[in-house]
């Protein structure tokens, strides 16, 4: 999907130490042409490296697209 703008809501995080998280969310992608928006959510491991936040795995499940 070249040139589509992803927005993610800012979603909940759950600490599960002080360098790991699991953070959670909505999720909106928009293609740049035309088309409808896929709406969703998504689920991501994160742990802090050098102060900053690192995801190491995601997993975005999309709704499916309302019915014409």
């Amino acid at each position: 999907m070249p040139g589509a703008v992803v927005k993610q809501e800012r979603g909940n995080v759950r600490m599960l130490s002080p360098e790991f998280a699991v953070w959670q969310g909505g999720i909106e992608i928009v293609p740049a042409v035309g088309g409808v928006a896929l709406k969703g959510y998504v689920v991501q491991v994160m742990k802090k490296v050098e102060g900053r936040w690192l995801i190491l795995e995601g997993h975005p499940k999309l709704f499916p697209p309302p019915a014409l």
